[in-house]
C-alpha cells in the first residue's frame, strides 16, 4: 500500500481527536460570527430608524 493511504493509521490519538474536533470549532466560531453580525445590524438598523422617526411626518425620512 501506499504510504499517503495509511498515514492516519498511526496517529495518536490525540491528534484524531483534534481532527474531530476542529472543524466543530471553526464551525461554532462561524456561526458566533454570523449571529453577531446580524444582531449588529438588526440594532443599527433600529437605531436609525429610531433617529429618523420624527422627520417622517415633514417628507424628509
Amino acid at each position: 500500500m501506499h504510504r499517503s493511504c495509511c498515514q492516519y493509521q498511526n496517529e495518536e490519538p490525540e491528534r484524531k481527536a483534534l481532527r474531530g474536533v476542529f472543524p466543530v470549532i471553526v464551525t461554532l466560531a462561524g456561526l458566533c460570527a454570523l449571529i453577531s453580525y446580524i444582531a449588529f445590524r438588526f440594532l443599527s438598523y433600529k437605531a436609525y430608524q429610531e433617529r429618523w422617526k420624527d422627520y417622517s411626518d415633514c417628507g424628509l425620512g
